[in-house]
């Protein structure tokens, strides 16, 4: 996300690890290393997960992947002892949404997915564990295997709506009310566009972006940014350094989003569980150490510095990093043009006039030139907005 030329890719590689949530510490218990399985799911996100591939193929192949299969439980589903535990989740998380199905579609499902296990960390189907008799999930009944459900699943109506939802709550809003009817529109659209075209998604996806709502005024700063997209931001955005990827790891899992291992299968709440006042101190930590390179508190690194301990002033030099080039397109630098420049570049949506004033006059105060030391203070104390936590 840091330095991809095709940053959508990891947006949507991102969503995919969130939608299909799985721990790597978990699996880790059952398997010791477990690198390579989350490797391979990771490969199954960008096989299927991106623009140009298709959610009916990841949904298929998540029910063969060693990753999610082990976190799970899966590994241990056999005819004599259903497992119920990927079943349930299949259709409640991943497929469907809550109160889409009944407790005894999760019973038959949980059939149907028997014998699919591990074995030395790649998908096994044990056919002596499979539960080779009748099911009835859905309404539909049948000797179903495990790809049998996951396409009863995809031709439920449910199923094309729930997804269309997931990709409006990552890119449009993280939460929009039943009576939004705008809302509701857009997303019975990109169900609609979905089953049309076989879950491909980048219809859906071009669906989305080409959209008047999409660009509506209103939609902007209706979400919060993940952590992930706090980070990927400065440098994106201002171009800022290579900064030390470890230090960002571990403000990261201050943060609440520690990469491969999310908190359940759930994924990350997201929304305003971005927001603690533990963590609002390392997103702005996190911002000051990439825009400055000065690391965040109780991480021992002095040549990171980037700020002169005599005078407390920006040091560019230090910082390596000088962001008068993003001003090259103002005719005339004053302070009160600068302010006016980053605050639109950086921000969903405005600051106050209050926030204004207070940005400009920092600028009067260091001398009215606007340097680049200069500039470094104020991308910290812009990115210390609270509108800099919207996008």
């Amino acid at each position: 996300m840091l330095t991809s030329k095709q940053p959508l890719e990891e947006e949507l590689a991102l969503l995919w690890h969130n939608h299909f949530a799985t721990n790597a510490s978990d699996i880790a218990g059952d398997t010791g290393d477990p690198s390579s399985m989350m490797l391979d799911q990771h490969g199954l996100f960008r096989g299927y997960g991106l623009a140009d591939g298709n959610f009916a193929e990841l949904a298929r192949g998540i029910i063969r992947d060693p990753a999610m299969l082990t976190y799970l439980n899966n590994d241990v589903n056999v005819k004599a002892h259903p497992n119920e535990n990927f079943s349930r989740e299949l259709m409640e998380l991943f497929t469907l949404g809550e109160g889409r199905y009944s407790e005894h579609d999760v019973k038959q499902g949980a059939r149907a997915l028997t014998g699919y296990g591990v074995k030395d960390r790649a998908f096994h189907f044990e056919l002596n564990d499979h539960d080779l008799n009748q099911k009835s999930i859905l309404g539909r009944t049948g000797r179903f295997n495990g790809e049998d459900f996951v396409q009863i699943l995809l031709e439920q109506d449910a199923c094309a709506l729930f997804i269309a939802q997931r990709l409006y709550r990552h890119f449009v809003a993280d939460t929009f009310e039943d009576e939004d009817r705008d809302a509701a529109a857009v997303i019975a659209a990109l169900a609609q566009v979905l089953r049309a075209n076989g879950y491909q998604l980048g219809p859906a996806l071009q669906a989305l972006f080409r959209s008047e709502h999409f660009f509506a005024p209103f939609n902007r700063g209706r979400k919060i940014k993940s952590t992930a997209q706090l980070i990927a931001g400065p440098a994106r955005m201002l171009g800022t350094p290579r900064r030390d990827l470890s230090v960002i790891v571990g403000e990261m899992a201050i943060m609440g989003q520690r990469l491969f291992h999310p908190p359940s299968v759930a994924g990350w709440e997201g929304g305003r569980s971005w927001l603690t006042p533990s963590t609002l101190m390392a997103r702005q930590n996190v911002c000051i150490y990439l825009i400055t390179g000065v690391l965040p508190a109780g991480v021992l690194a002095s040549q990171h510095v980037g700020i002169d301990p005599l005078t407390g002033g920006m040091d560019t030099a230090r910082a390596g990093y000088d962001p008068s080039v993003l001003l090259k397109s103002v005719d005339h630098v004053t302070p009160q043009a600068a302010v006016d420049h980053l605050t639109q570049r950086l921000l969903a949506v405005p600051c106050d006039r209050r926030e204004r004033a207070a940005l400009t006059a920092y600028l009067v105060h260091r001398g009215g030139q606007v340097t680049g030391d200069d500039l470094l203070g104020l991308l910290v104390l812009i990115t210390a907005l609270p509108a800099y936590q919207l996008c």
